[in-house]
This record gives C-alpha cells, structure tokens and sequence, in this order.
C-alpha cells in the first residue's frame, strides 16, 4: 500500500514539476506537421502546428482545415476562392521564415487572395494532383516552383521515382488512419504537445540519434576543382572527370549545369516525363485559368550564398565554387516557351543589392530567406503577373 501512495505522491510532484516547467523554459520540440495524403501522398495534417528550428530561431506554422499553411491574424482563404495559387517543395513550404513574410502573404496585403502550397520533397507529382484535391477559382492563376531535384534520375523523391513508391504511402495512409484512433497516438500527441518532461526526453533522444559520427561518415569523395557556369556548359568531359567520383546528388546538379547533349539517358527521361506533366497540367486547366513555371537555382549558382551548405551532405565544396543549373533551364525554357521563368537570372541582379554572405538563401538548408520572398514577391507582381 505505502509503494502504491510513494507512486501517486511522485505522479503529483511530476505534474506540478511539468506545469512550473512550461511556465519557465521553452519547452516545445522542433516538430513537423507530416501526414499521409490520399491524393498528394504526403502533406501537412489538417488542423495542426508545425515547428521548425533552425539557427536558433522558432518559427510556428499554423495550418487550415485544408492541410494549408495560413496567417491566422487574417481571414482564411478556400482554396476554391484564391486567385493566386503558389505550388512548390519546400522552397516555397518556407517553414524557416514567418508566414507573414512569405510570397504569399505580400500578395495578401495587396488584396489579392492568395494560397501558398508547399511541403519538403514535393515534385510535379503533387502538382499535377493537387488538382483532384481541391476545386480552384476558375480565374486562378497557378505558379508552380520547380527544383533541380524534381529531375534527379534515382533520387528518392524525384517525380518517376515517386511513381515507383505510390503503393507503399498508400498502405502508410492505410496504417495511418488506424494508428489516429489509438489510444497510443492520443497519449503520443499529449505528451508531445503539452509536456515539458515528454519533450525534454524526446530532444535528448532526438540528439542522440543524430549525433555525428565523423569516423562512419567519412567518405572519399573527389572535390570539384573548377565552377561550373555558361562559359563551360558544353564541356562534357567535365562530367567525365566526376562521374562516380563525387556525391551522386552533386553529380546531378553538375550534370544540370551542362547542355543536354552532355546528358544521359536516364536524365531524358526524367526531364522529358516532367515536361509531359507540366503540359497536361496546362492544357487541363479551365477557360480562364492560367499557369506559369518557374525554376529555382540553388544557391551554389551565387556568390556568397548557402556557404555553409556547400559543405554538407559529402558535397565539400569551396566557398569560390559555383554552380549553375543553365543546362537543365534553358532545356525547359525551348519546350515550355512563355510560361517559364529561370529565377536565376533574375536573383543574379537583386544580389547586386544585396552583397552581403548570405543575404538571400539560408547559410545551412539552402533555402530562400525572407529577402528572397520578397525580392521574388515584387519580381512577380512588377514583371510576370
């Protein structure tokens, strides 16, 4: 009886430990909103938060019933009543920055509504079905941001490689609406939401499976000796000198800085069932809707920009080497002829205005900051729309 009470008796001075706690120390964990989709396979769960950490700074998300990021200090929006409708990964997911300074929201305070669709890893795949998803305004305009490696020939989440995985998010769908309704996912969501010993726990484990292992880690990988931009595109030997000799991802983005006739097989048919998709986007649309496609550069392809990033994921690239994606946009550009835009050349003359390291992607993950949401909104309202 008396090991019963001491039990209760530490129940009770756990509560009030983790009630003063919250009160005190910044609990809340770095926690994405990630859920199963039945049309786009994965997205943000309707009705949610999603955290993100990154340099030290929170930023909270809020999302809709729709599974869309939103502003709640203004009116929300249907997606069946937005003008203007943003399409793209996680460039345009933006969950580094403020919603209120993202593309979106610009558009917003013109009064213009506006939705901003976004999340991490998304390819034309989810743009193409998003519209069995939702019911748009039959004037909206859709932009669509596409990324280098929506055409990464093997990559994970590249668009044919997403085909070949369909079957297994939709028995993860399947796993997910019976977990929701467990006992185990409401205590789960408890404890990760409201306790402060819950989260503490779930940070230190959270840190412990991502501690470095420099020894595991350690690959030789061969480093990229020389930028990579429009004076040498239709140098193929360059892919030769690093084929198998680099990081595979960089190896795409290298093979992407050059003309298609340096290409291989596999990255025709990639771009090509991509192009195929972003004209049946088009050419599905209503009367009075409007498309337009817009291809994001790295930041590898500027000065100063996404340093820090340069050397992650075995990339090991010096802060002076840069690498254009003009092989792959300009390829784009002869098929898709009006309706496409390469924001390299347009980021190239705002970085003039802005020289300082970093001023426009994120030092780390590479993405726009909010500079470049900014920049990116003016461009679009003064030139493109």
């Amino acid at each position: 009886m008396k090991k019963f009470f001491f039990i209760i008796y530490l129940c009770i001075i756990a509560i009030i430990f983790d009630f003063v706690a919250k009160k005190i120390f910044d609990y809340e964990l770095d926690a994405g909103s990630f859920c199963y989709d039945e049309f786009l396979l994965y997205n943000y769960c309707p009705n949610s938060r999603h955290v993100r950490i990154l340099e030290n700074k929170k930023i909270v998300t809020y999302i809709n019933e729709f599974g869309i990021s939103y502003d709640k200090k203004k009116e929300l929006i249907k997606p069946s009543e937005s003008k203007i409708v943003i399409l793209g990964d996680s460039f345009i997911q933006a969950d580094e920055i403020p919603t209120e300074k993202r593309i979106a929201n610009y558009f917003l305070e013109d009064e213009i509504k506006t939705i901003q669709i976004g999340y991490g890893s998304w390819n034309p795949y989810q743009y193409e079905n998003i519209f069995n998803k939702f019911e748009f305004h039959e004037e909206a305009t859709f932009l669509i941001f596409l990324m280098s490696n929506d055409f990464f020939p093997g990559y994970t989440h590249s668009y044919l490689s997403t085909y070949k995985q369909i079957e297994n998010y939709k028995n993860s769908l399947k796993e997910q609406i019976k977990y929701k309704n467990s006992l185990n996912h409401k205590l789960k969501i408890f404890f990760k939401d409201h306790s402060f010993i819950g989260t503490t726990i779930a940070k230190i484990r959270l840190k412990y499976r991502n501690r470095s292992d420099d020894h595991n880690k350690e690959v030789k990988f061969m480093k990229v000796e020389e930028s990579h931009l429009e004076h040498n595109m239709t140098n193929c030997s360059l892919l030769d000198k690093y084929k198998l000799k680099v990081d595979p991802k960089l190896f795409n983005y290298l093979t992407y800085s050059k003309n298609s006739s340096c290409w291989s097989k596999e990255n025709f048919e990639e771009v090509n069932s991509i192009i195929k998709t972003l004209k049946k986007i088009k050419s599905n649309l209503k009367a009075k809707q409007r498309v337009i496609f817009f291809f994001i550069t790295p930041g590898w392809s500027y000065e100063g920009e996404n340093i820090a990033g340069k050397k992650r994921d075995k990339y090991n690239l010096d802060k002076n080497i840069l690498i254009s994606q003009i092989g792959l946009s300009s390829y784009l550009k002869k098929f898709l002829k009006d309706d496409f835009h390469d924001t390299e050349v347009v980021l190239k003359k705002i970085k003039k205005r802005y020289p300082k390291n970093n001023s426009l992607y994120f030092n780390t993950d590479g993405h726009w900051n909010q500079n470049a949401h900014f920049e990116i909104y003016k461009w679009l309202k003064k030139d493109v729309l």
